[in-house]
């Protein structure tokens, strides 16, 4: 197989604009167009646009209602192409609002096959028995647990109360895909009241390959 040949084309963009103490720094990329796939193509880059688009705005309107002047504001969209191979292209894109020191961030994962015309989701990229014997989630509390104990702006006080509260994820949960595994994203306060850092949680294919799904094995894995 060529897998240069199944690697989809991206082109990147830049909003850049300061209106008085608010700056924007917007990156984002943009997939180009494939002529049996225009139309699904056109989504995900109307998507994705849409998406930094509202950010702006929301950014804009809360800064007119909620901050201060004193401070200089940023909205910043930082995007990684963490996998495009076999039509399938995964795009994390982290949003940022900085106010001074203040910082809260989230994650949107843009996972998409285009052979399938479809968004990926968490449960394909897992078998049924994943979820079965809640694997995943036990997991994720061990793992979350070394990140949280090593975070030095989480006080030690509330690092164990945290770990407790974590109930497990989604089925729409942020993640995004690499070469060798997966990413789970949290958002900023997503994990502790007091971590304003964005967390993100790794499960290569190797350590979980028994829990990968056939369409994992047969699609990303190969």
């Amino acid at each position: 197989m060529n897998r240069r040949k199944d690697m989809l084309s991206i082109e990147a963009h830049l909003i850049e604009e300061e209106i008085k103490e608010l700056k924007y720094i917007l990156k984002y990329p943009s997939l180009k167009n494939e002529d049996k796939k225009i139309n699904f193509i056109k989504y995900i880059n109307t998507k994705i646009y849409e998406d930094v688009t509202s950010f702006k705005d929301v950014l804009q309107s809360d800064f007119k209602i909620y901050i201060a002047p004193d401070y200089i504001t940023y909205g910043i969209t930082e995007y990684l192409i963490s996998f495009n191979k076999n039509k399938i292209i995964s795009i994390p894109i982290e949003f940022s609002q900085l106010i001074g020191l203040y910082d809260i961030s989230y994650i949107n994962c843009y996972n998409y096959d285009l052979n399938l015309e479809k968004e990926i989701m968490l449960v394909d990229i897992f078998n049924d028995k994943a979820w079965e014997i809640d694997i995943l989630n036990r997991s994720i509390k061990k793992k979350l647990k070394n990140t949280i104990y090593n975070n030095e702006y989480i006080s030690e006080s509330i690092k164990n109360e945290e770990i407790e509260k974590f109930e497990g994820i989604c089925s729409d949960q942020s993640f995004y895909i690499e070469e060798d595994g997966i990413v789970i994203c949290f958002s900023s306060y997503e994990i502790g009241s007091e971590n304003f850092q964005t967390i993100e949680v790794k499960f290569t294919f190797e350590e979980c390959e028994e829990y990968l799904s056939a369409y994992t094995i047969n699609n990303i894995c190969i």
